[in-house]
């Protein structure tokens, strides 16, 4: 009975009623003189909404508040909180203040329509671009939010001389599920809703009789150079299906934020929110700044140059973050001209050395200056002398910093971190970040090592965004190390191929 009563309304119905309830009670164990949430006093329901109206942005939120706890007391058989009239002022005092004007999406039209076809209706198109045809033109023809549109299966399509007949199993307007069939007429035009469905049924070699899904995700076969149907029978996402039509609204010259959410808008309020809450205002964060820079060009001296960075010098004030300062030594610099005749400064000159050193790193050499400082903080090596970072940590070990946190010197509860710099005009610390490395064997001579360091680098072209880039690196590394049981770049591949 207890299932059975709930079920009374949609599911989501009722786990939305059963979230805000829930919000309801915790909110009232805040506070000993509320004994009782069931039933719940007039009172009480009228401070919680009142309560919600400080932080809400919408009236919607106080509403969905109101309809929870009248279900629960409808549930349970006790009188409704929300009948009073206070409660009533409440909700419509919301309405008023967090009350604000729609903004209505465009609506697809015939023009669009026609767009989307000349753009991606030609002779011979892919799979990709039958089933975003399909898509589109179903949906426009018939009516179809997606909730419909993807629980298509191919036994509920039934084909007639001049029309589709569609069996849609549940709607959001069908609450009692007792399914309805949508007609689509057929036309004598290329653009037939009815033609596109069925040579995107044929393309994707889908049984017409199967109970699979008909929009389902595409898998990119190298071999054949296309796309073919994903055979797990698994119903296209509603986040691809946006990001396919938006995708194709935006190769048409439109711009998809018209016609639907868009991330930018996240974005926005996202940036709203930290301005609001965690950062502060753009002007905050310059004053910061400016505070940081004064500071930095106040407290420098003839021997560091002090440089506030991280978070703090960003101008971000972080709850639990450290405080990041540089010392960038003046009378130091690496160079990475070896000939000295024209060069009659009395800084300390070091040579970056490679050869042999993973990627990313170098040897300094030092070949000016033979200060009773700067030796203490190098290594002798093969006759040379060559900086060492451990020696210099530890000469800047102090009772306040008194220990060493990666590349810095730092103090006990991790508060300081200083990290001393060097200033460098060598070519080889400004390598452009977007071009391949030419004499690879330089820094790696080992198939195995490079195939892994291109597989890392596919992975972070990944992670950045860069898929075309990812997709490289993963292809050589299959060309240095091509064992497929060994090397995942060959499964990172393949997933990257599933559109």
């Amino acid at each position: 009975m207890k299932n059975s009563v709930i079920d009374s309304k949609a599911r989501n119905t009722t786990v939305k009623y059963a979230y805000s309830y829930k919000r309801f009670v915790v909110w009232s164990e805040k506070y000993t003189e509320i004994k009782s949430v069931l039933p719940a006093n007039e009172i009480y329901v009228s401070l919680y909404l009142q309560y919600l109206m400080q932080s809400a942005k919408h009236y919607s939120t106080i509403e969905a508040a109101c309809y929870a706890i009248r279900w629960a007391h409808s549930l349970a058989g006790f009188e409704d909180p929300c009948d009073s009239d206070i409660v009533k002022c409440i909700v419509e005092a919301s309405k008023k203040k967090l009350n604000r004007p729609i903004q209505k999406k465009e609506p697809m039209n015939a023009n669009i329509m026609l767009s989307l076809f000349k753009k991606f209706g030609v002779t011979n198109s892919s799979l990709k671009n039958v089933r975003l045809l399909a898509m589109c033109f179903l949906a426009y023809s018939g009516f179809l939010r997606y909730s419909e549109l993807c629980q298509i299966r191919a036994k509920h399509i039934t084909f007639v001389n001049d029309h589709i007949d569609i069996y849609i199993e549940s709607s959001k307007t069908d609450c009692y599920r007792k399914g309805k069939n949508v007609l689509i007429a057929k036309l004598d035009q290329a653009h037939c809703p009815v033609q596109i469905l069925s040579d995107y049924l044929d393309k994707a070699k889908i049984d017409r009789s199967s109970d699979d899904f008909v929009f389902r995700a595409l898998s990119y076969c190298k071999s054949t150079n296309n796309c073919k149907l994903r055979k797990k029978n698994i119903k296209l996402s509603y986040t691809r299906t946006r990001e396919i039509v938006k995708g194709a609204l935006s190769e048409i010259g439109l711009d998809p934020r018209t016609f639907g959410n868009s991330t930018s808008t996240m974005s926005i309020k996202l940036y709203e929110y930290l301005c609001q809450n965690i950062v502060g205002s753009v002007d905050h964060v310059r004053l910061i700044r400016l505070m940081n820079a004064t500071n930095d060009q106040h407290s420098s001296s003839e021997v560091f140059t002090i440089i506030t960075s991280g978070s703090f010098g960003e101008g971000l004030e972080l709850q639990g973050s450290d405080t990041d300062m540089m010392f960038v030594f003046r009378d130091i610099e690496v160079t990475d001209q070896k000939k000295l005749h024209d060069d009659h400064s009395a800084k300390n000159l070091l040579f970056p050395v490679t050869d042999d050193v993973k990627p990313g790193f170098a040897y300094l050499r030092l070949i000016k200056g033979i200060t009773i400082r700067h030796v203490l903080l190098c290594r002798s090596f093969e006759g040379h002398l060559y900086l060492s970072s451990a020696s210099m940590k530890q000469c800047f070990i102090s009772n306040r910093l008194s220990a060493v946190h990666g590349p810095c010197v730092c103090d006990k509860v991790g508060g300081l971190d200083y990290a001393h710099c060097l200033h460098s005009k060598s070519k080889w610390v400004t390598r452009s970040t977007s071009s391949w490395p030419t004499k690879e064997d330089y820094f790696i001579s080992c198939f195995g090592e490079k195939s892994e360091a291109y597989q890392c680098l596919g992975v972070a072209f990944q992670v950045i965004g860069d898929k075309e880039s990812a997709r490289e690196a993963f292809m050589r590394s299959i060309e240095y190390f091509p064992d497929q049981l060994m090397n995942r770049s060959f499964k990172r591949l393949a997933m990257m191929d599933v559109v």
